[in-house]
């Protein structure tokens, strides 16, 4: 029983440290984390996954950022990086650009040519890697509890 503690210790003490801290290859990834502010979030076409939160990671990788949303992957290309607190990208078909201007998030669209895109212009809020992985095991666990319960325990050392 002494082992299966210490054992236990190690372990929630690893996944929070792989829960807080990015050891991923290429350590000059960089991580960003938005959340839609559930309280401005208009109705529909979120999926089921993780009804109150939906984060959004952003890598940037030489000169592209990756954006990933759950499995979606979306590659930019053009962006102007100057460093991790000041860079842009533009969305395809000119509609809009992402980025960070002085460490502070920001997703623009031009609605002036794309007025249906103005509902996708909800307010995001920048959080930890630690509160990432927490609300996304929540939000996993609350829609598929025995899945959500696994995907909790490895995600964070995988991604």
């Amino acid at each position: 029983m002494r082992v299966f503690k210490i054992v236990l210790l190690v372990f929630v003490a690893a996944w929070l440290v792989a829960a807080t801290f990015n050891f991923g290859p290429g350590n000059e990834r960089i991580f960003y984390f938005v959340f839609d502010d559930p309280a401005d979030r208009p109705e529909g076409n979120y999926g089921t996954v993780d009804p109150v939160f939906r984060g959004a990671t952003y890598k940037i990788e030489d000169d592209v950022v990756l954006k990933r949303i759950g499995n979606d992957i979306s590659r930019f290309e053009g962006c102007g990086i100057f460093d991790a607190d000041n860079w842009s990208c533009p969305y395809a078909d000119d509609i809009g650009e992402v980025g960070y201007a002085k460490g502070v998030f920001f997703e623009k669209f031009n609605t002036a040519a794309y007025p249906d895109l103005a509902a996708d212009q909800i307010p995001k809020t920048q959080v930890s890697r630690f509160r990432y992985n927490v609300q996304n095991c929540i939000g996993t666990v609350e829609v598929r509890p025995i899945d959500g319960v696994i995907a909790c325990l490895v995600v964070p050392f995988l991604s």
